[in-house]
């Protein structure tokens, strides 16, 4: 497949541009900020939520990302006795991350900003305390929020690989036409992508171990690996790692493929192991046909026969 060259230079784009550059979060000082479990909690509820009422991943995705940055920020001084932020203070900041991402974010909501945040609480948590506290937020991060959300990565990523220079053709007016559908091998592989990068929302020092390119191309190489083991496959993995190395998401020399892999495939063999309240509650997030019910495919039994041929790859 020859792979299009300015739409391949967009996805380098994503990590480039300098107005989308922001601070990595330190997992560990992150961790000492908050309460793990509440924040697991709330954001559990927040995806169920948010995919009743058919919002896009990216709001998801971009709510993660504002709330944790404002978390890892937070001075001693701002929490009350030294102690991590939890329970509803914890609710507040993330329904308040929402409602920055909402503002930041393309989605099909229909809904006035506030109408929604009252329906999504329940009527539980004032949209004047949710608004000011997303004022706190933008303050806070100099209103550096405009930063692409993980999910944003994924769908980029898909929708260049499965274009063809013969599909850049242009509707009315000029304007873009409307991109096609996902073929099948990208839209499974791009499913099980989504479903790993949901899990790893959940784990604060795997999500904030690099960078969100990074962090995305672990998810691409192992669905890619897993599906590409399994069956024949429109594209050859090798295709995929190619695809990641020139839109410099991994670098040739620096990152090693077998080692994202196995280490991917790890946490997930540890995630479905566990089968804890998160994996399930994902799992059924999952577990429908416009999903491809991508959660029932298991991880690698190992990766250990075809080393070789990933390992040339990365490094």
């Amino acid at each position: 497949m020859t792979l299009v060259i300015s739409l391949m230079d967009s996805l380098r784009t994503l990590q480039t541009a300098s107005f989308w550059q922001v601070e990595t979060v330190n997992a560990e000082v992150l961790s000492d900020r908050i309460n793990s479990q509440h924040r697991s909690a709330v954001l559990k509820w927040l995806f169920e939520s948010l995919s009743l009422l058919n919002i896009e991943d990216r709001v998801f995705f971009s709510t993660v990302s504002i709330a944790d940055r404002y978390c890892a920020q937070l001075s001693n001084r701002s929490i009350t006795n030294n102690t991590p932020v939890e329970g509803s203070e914890l609710q507040l900041i993330i329904l308040s991350a929402l409602c920055c991402s909402l503002k930041a974010v393309e989605s099909s909501l229909d809904l006035s900003v506030k109408s929604f945040l009252e329906h999504v609480s329940g009527g539980h948590v004032l949209p004047r305390d949710i608004f000011a506290t997303e004022s706190t937020i933008l303050l806070a991060l100099d209103f550096n929020v405009f930063s692409p959300s993980l999910s944003v990565y994924l769908e980029s990523f898909y929708f260049t690989l499965s274009r063809s220079s013969t599909e850049m053709t242009s509707g009315p007016l000029e304007q873009p036409a409307s991109p096609r559908p996902l073929p099948n091998w990208a839209l499974q592989q791009y499913n099980l992508a989504l479903f790993l990068l949901y899990l790893i929302v959940f784990d604060i020092g795997t999500l904030h171990a690099a960078r969100a390119s990074l962090v995305v191309s672990a998810c691409i190489l192992t669905s890619a690996f897993t599906l590409c083991d399994e069956k024949l496959s429109a594209l050859e993995f090798q295709t995929i790692v190619d695809a990641l190395i020139e839109a410099e998401w991994i670098e040739v020399n620096r990152h090693n493929v077998t080692v994202i892999v196995r280490h991917m495939v790890r946490f997930w063999k540890r995630m479905s192991s566990d089968n804890g309240e998160v994996f399930r509650s994902v799992s059924a997030l999952f577990d429908s046909d416009e999903k491809l019910r991508v959660n029932r495919i298991a991880p690698p039994r190992h990766i250990a026969g075809h080393d070789a041929k990933i390992a040339s790859s990365g490094g």
